[in-house]
């Protein structure tokens, strides 16, 4: 297991590493799963990144979102968040809650708005399909989508408690179609299915699930 002292978070926005050690430690305490999803989208998000020549300021800004992202469902039980039976009145709950509730945490805890706008768009697509607002053009940026892609990767090729992750060629198929659905830049659909063919996306056990990267 990974033990949050020993992460290497270099990406991290140097301004708020004290919040966010202590927002992604309390995560971790809550639900490792979505501890270890969050590592794995920031792992994802620097290497996106990078690779599409972020500046500087804005991949540090990226990445602090990346690991905060599902930082709102500290305020949802885990008996819900690993539920594989929900209602739907449960996973609207959830789709809707924390996604508020991370808004509302980031900004309690003083991040600056670039951060808490990218980590409150993470399920907000380009053609106005996303959630929780619809948001669509210009009003969900280039950076906005490279996290929903790094978000949508680890969840899709991740084991969870109430699903088996996906083949990396269904992944790949999934990320082809959200850009031919105008979902998300097929620029950073492109660079992410590079990583993936170029990259040991894989958990080396069942209780262990961030990936190799």
């Amino acid at each position: 297991m990974k033990n949050i002292n020993n992460l290497q978070l270099q990406y991290v926005n140097k301004e708020y590493y004290t919040q966010t050690i202590y927002l992604l430690s309390e995560l971790d305490k809550h639900s490792h799963e979505i501890f270890e999803h969050s590592i794995d989208v920031y792992n994802l998000s620097v290497r996106l990144g990078k690779e599409l020549n972020l500046s500087d300021a804005v991949l540090h800004s990226l990445c602090t979102a990346a690991l905060l992202h599902d930082i709102g469902k500290l305020s949802i039980p885990v008996d819900i968040l690993e539920s594989p039976s929900l209602t739907h009145a449960q996973k609207q709950f959830v789709r809707l809650t924390h996604v508020k509730e991370t808004t509302r945490l980031l900004l309690q805890y003083g991040f600056s708005q670039d951060i808490v706008d990218i980590a409150s768009h993470h399920h907000e697509k380009a053609n106005g399909s996303g959630y929780p607002n619809g948001l669509k053009g210009k009003d969900v940026s280039f950076v906005d989508q490279v996290l929903v892609v790094a978000d949508h990767t680890s969840a899709i090729l991740m084991d969870r408690a109430y699903k088996k992750g996906k083949t990396k060629e269904q992944c790949i198929e999934i990320l082809d179609n959200m850009a031919s659905d105008h979902q998300v830049d097929s620029k950073i659909t492109n660079c992410m299915v590079n990583i993936l063919n170029t990259c040991d996306m894989t958990w080396s056990n069942h209780n262990e699930y961030s990936m190799n990267i």
